[in-house]
């Protein structure tokens, strides 16, 4: 049986309840004030006085790279919109700075050359002003030819067993495919290749180094057919078409790999 209340219980029980209830939602303010000081902060930011945001950044005349990957290495970047509450309501500015861009101009050059474009530039097409405090950015690049990969040589295995040295050599030209552009990725993966092929026979302490040697001063294509066939054209004065001598090629030439 329960116990009966009496009045003076019954009316302190009554009491205790108001407090409760008050402690309940006083326990979710806090969590409201720290809700409203995250959202206040984004809702601030402002263009500071003399500069201007980017609003867009394009790059124009790329072909065999991505946009959107040469975009991605850029400290240049678009200002970004956070929607935090409410849509449109909080942003986040980048402003424009010259110097940044113009080191971003060599920062492309060298992605270019990681990925077998050696000859590359690039520059600033256009910075607009289209509005008091916000710019559009256009860089444009010329990729140029792109270096293939011609010959790939394993040196120093001279003293391993027959058997070893086939495998790192095959290793190595598996990971970089002669005709195809050459790709400092790639590249280092080769390197990489090698020295599996020795780990896993037993070499543990192998080290494996690497080198690239690139002619970029006579210039000469390659091109493979739909038949995997691979032919190749134009300056050949050190032998870099691959054809086995050294005469300049005006027309495809087929090179038997």
């Amino acid at each position: 049986m329960g116990e009966a209340l009496t009045p003076l219980k019954h009316e302190r029980d009554r009491a205790e309840r108001p407090r409760l209830a008050g402690a309940r939602f006083a326990s979710v303010r806090p969590g409201v004030a720290i809700l409203l000081l995250l959202w206040t902060p984004l809702a601030c930011s402002r263009i500071p006085a003399g500069r201007s945001a980017i609003d867009s950044v394009t790059i124009l005349n790329a072909k065999e790279v991505s946009a959107g990957d040469v975009e991605a290495k850029l400290a240049t970047q678009a200002s970004p919109k956070f929607l935090y509450l409410f849509q449109g309501v909080a942003y986040d500015y980048t402003v424009y700075d010259e110097a940044v861009l113009q080191r971003d101009m060599a920062r492309l050059e060298r992605f270019y050359r990681s990925k077998g474009f050696f000859d590359a530039h690039a520059r600033v097409a256009h910075v607009r002003q289209i509005s008091r405090k916000h710019v559009v950015v256009e860089i444009r690049v010329e990729e140029g030819q792109p270096t293939l990969n011609r010959n790939v040589t394993v040196v120093g295995i001279e003293a391993l067993p027959e058997d070893v040295s086939r495998a790192t050599i095959v290793a190595a030209r598996t990971a970089m495919a002669r005709g195809v552009r050459f790709d400092e990725e790639t590249f280092n993966a080769s390197k990489d290749a090698v020295k599996k092929v020795l780990t896993d026979r037993g070499y543990a302490y192998a080290t494996v180094g690497s080198d690239a040697e690139v002619d970029v001063g006579e210039h000469h294509s390659c091109a493979r057919t739909g038949g995997g066939l691979l032919f190749c054209w134009g300056g050949n004065e050190v032998g870099q078409i691959g054809d086995g001598t050294r005469e300049n090629r005006p027309t495809p030439v087929e090179i038997r790999l």
